[in-house]
């Protein structure tokens, strides 16, 4: 009775530690007309603008791990996000007790797309040594790499069992990089680190505090493994954005042509119905109202890889974001959710705008953790220009 007891009482206490739109056919009446260069002058081109104005990067990963550790003078936790397939990238982040953060990347070639530039966080290439190994109710990752300051790493994780779905869900990043980003994440699958774990620096090894501690049944350390993580962020930074085409109405086969910091995309309305609007561009999918030679935005839909694990970013009431003369202002509901988790993270958006700029502010409300990550972004246009400027702004 009393082991029964005790194994209760031990499930409760891991559980408590890892937990911490309908779319239509298209219309038969529905045709598309040619596009029109950017600064034509139509009424829908009056002034190029994006139809999705905000930096988000959704990535997919196959297996997520991390370690926080004592004893160190400088750092205090090294996590790394791993795929496999097709081919092996890892981005190893090193964290310092001042929560500023450095990504290590393992090929040359690395790129973080949605990001653009002056963001105030290092982004290096280091060559690594990885294995991921042990056993189905022991897995291991060991990852060793050098530091910019010539520092051997190495970063060895056994779990103390398989990653369960009870342990698995949303991730609170604490106040990790708190100026760069207002992320969302979500681990399938996850359990803490073992015993055998360490992390160590030029050979010395720092100490790995003790999270769950039931002896003799059982000790979980303050790391963890984790199976399938999905990660969706919007990141602070700037990008310049160069038209090619526009619109002339918004009616399905129109599209967006344009250069993103030197990278093409395409964005095309693919359905109308009445005033709704549907634009699909790389993974994702907008939802929009039209009034007139105005667009108003109502959702995004980041689709990765699996439609059962979108991120989505909803609004209350179309923003506008887009068309017209004149200045107007919006202020709404927004939420976001990610992988069938409803309005995982909630607040208000405000649209201000004028000739030039368009200024749009998301606060979070909920949960306690986002709500300093509020994202301000500020697109200005001048012809067939845009320039887009995203900040994290403390909404407490």
């Amino acid at each position: 009775m009393k082991t029964k007891l005790m194994v209760c009482v031990l499930c409760s206490m891991v559980l408590a530690v890892l937990c911490a739109e309908g779319r239509h056919p298209a219309a038969a009446e529905d045709t598309a007309t040619v596009g029109h260069p950017a600064g034509a002058g139509t009424p829908a081109a009056a002034g190029a603008f994006l139809p999705q104005p905000f930096s988000i990067h959704y990535e997919r990963y196959d297996y997520h791990v991390m370690l926080t550790f004592e004893g160190h003078p400088e750092y205090e936790a090294v996590e790394a996000f791993i795929r496999e397939t097709p081919e092996l990238e890892i981005r190893a982040v090193v964290t310092r007790h001042d929560q500023s953060q450095t990504d290590y990347f393992n090929t040359e070639d690395f790129t973080v797309p949605g990001n653009g530039s002056g963001v105030e966080r290092e982004r290096l290439y280091a060559a690594m040594t990885y294995e991921r190994a042990g056993t189905k109710k022991a897995p291991s990752v060991s990852l060793s790499f050098q530091t910019k300051k010539g520092e051997s790493l190495e970063f060895f994780l056994v779990a103390t069992s398989a990653p369960l779905r009870k342990y698995g869900g949303l991730v609170d990043p604490g106040h990790h990089s708190p100026d760069t980003s207002l992320p969302v994440m979500f681990r399938e699958g996850s359990s803490l680190a073992g015993e055998e774990s360490f992390i160590a620096f030029d050979g010395v090894q720092c100490t790995i505090p003790i999270l769950v501690d039931a002896a003799p049944f059982f000790t979980g350390y303050k790391g963890y493994y984790s199976e399938n993580m999905r990660i969706a962020v919007i990141r602070a930074g700037s990008s310049q954005i160069e038209f090619t085409r526009v619109p002339g109405q918004f009616v399905p086969g129109e599209k967006w042509v344009f250069m993103e910091d030197g990278v093409p995309q395409e964005w095309t309305i693919t359905e109308r119905h009445g005033s709704s609007v549907y634009i699909e561009g790389p993974d994702r999918v907008l939802r929009c109202v039209a009034d007139g030679n105005r667009l108003g935005l109502l959702s995004v839909a980041c689709t990765n890889d699996d439609p059962d694990m979108t991120f989505l970013v909803d609004f209350k009431s179309p923003v506008r974001v887009s068309g017209g003369e004149g200045s107007r202002n919006t202020e709404t509901e927004f939420s976001l959710s990610i992988a069938g988790k409803k309005r995982v993270v909630t607040g208000t958006v405000s649209v201000e705008s004028d000739a030039a700029q368009t200024w749009i502010v998301l606060s979070p409300r909920s949960p306690e953790w986002a709500v300093p990550r509020g994202v301000s972004t500020i697109l200005t246009s001048a012809g067939s220009t845009l320039k887009r400027d995203v900040v994290i702004v403390n909404g407490e």
